[in-house]
């Protein structure tokens, strides 16, 4: 059905109601249920490229500063497509974000290791931001090695990898960092690589409004819709009735809003019933906790127990 049926529909005999806004409101429903499933019908496959590590010429980086410089041979290649990247002086533990680069380094923090003189370094993309429209990932290939990517919570990377120290032959896992400013993801992806790597994804993307004249995807049935484009209407009948200090309006859409609010969350309980529409559970488990064991920092008692886990599936 398109919108404006649906929202036909949804108005029936009742009076006083804006055609527009039940249209709108039909959208509002639409990306309301959308959001709350992994719905099949928003699962697109998206790629992007890992840079290589950058490691030309040798750097400068001194206790206690934030300013790292190259020689000539690294400020060839230091340009401004490095800010928001890590730096490392080789042999160090610690990794420095880029904030700004000019003819110089310019790090997030001051530099807190050994100062190191015309020493070798790598510069890597830790995190990528994802595109914008993308609401969750589920899982992930490196199209280099054609291998999965595994999935781990930061926690599991940071007990696992504390200093990220493996720079090549990656990405082999990822870990969901959090959002940016613009709420795009973040994501971590380690080992780092000495070659561009094409990764492809399973990703959720946002829902977009619907105009009137737009059909609503099939995977949301319409009646759903109704129900909660109803209570839309009860609630903007009763907020006029109190602005006309109808008693008598008050008191039947104040008891319609009250009703309809409980169909409501029975219908939208209703639609995450639905068979069909959404990943199986146990695939979305299945992309947790797979981690490669041949990839390895460090050996601790928390680890050998770690190693030990496997997925409940």
């Amino acid at each position: 059905m398109k919108v404006k049926e649906i929202a036909a529909s949804a108005i029936g005999d009742t009076a006083d109601v804006d055609f527009a806004l039940a249209c709108k409101w039909v959208s509002d429903r639409f990306i309301e249920l959308s959001l709350t499933v992994r719905a099949i019908p928003f699962r697109k496959e998206k790629q992007f490229t890992i840079p290589i590590n950058i490691t030309t010429g040798t750097a400068t980086a001194t206790n206690g500063s934030n300013k790292v410089t190259g020689n000539a041979a690294a400020q060839a290649v230091w340009d401004s497509s490095l800010v928001g990247r890590f730096f490392r002086i080789t042999g160090d533990n610690g990794w420095y974000q880029i904030i700004n680069v000019g003819t110089d380094l310019t790090l997030a923090t001051t530099y807190a290791g050994t100062t190191a003189t015309a020493a070798t370094y790598t510069i890597v993309p830790r995190v990528i931001t994802l595109d914008k429209s993308v609401r969750s990932i589920h899982g992930a290939t490196n199209n280099r090695l054609g291998l999965p990517i595994i999935r781990l919570s930061q926690g599991e990377m940071d007990m696992r990898f504390p200093n990220r120290t493996d720079v090549a032959g990656g990405p082999r896992v990822f870990s969901e960092v959090g959002l940016d400013a613009e709420n795009r993801h973040l994501v971590e992806w380690y080992p780092y690589t000495t070659e561009t790597v094409l990764v492809t994804y399973l990703a959720y993307i946002d829902p977009k409004p619907l105009t009137p004249e737009q059909e609503v995807p099939a995977f949301i049935p319409s009646y759903i819709i109704i129900e909660g484009v109803k209570l839309n209407i009860y609630e903007s009948l009763t907020a006029k009735a109190f602005v006309a200090d109808d008693a008598n309006k008050i008191a039947v859409f104040g008891n319609l809003k009250a009703r309809q609010g409980t169909i409501w969350k029975g219908a939208k309980a209703d639609f995450k019933n639905v068979s069909g529409i959404t990943e199986e559970s146990k695939a979305v488990v299945q992309s947790y906790g797979r981690f490669d064991r041949g990839i390895r920092d460090i050996t601790t008692a928390s680890e050998h127990v770690i190693s030990g886990w496997s997925p409940l599936v």
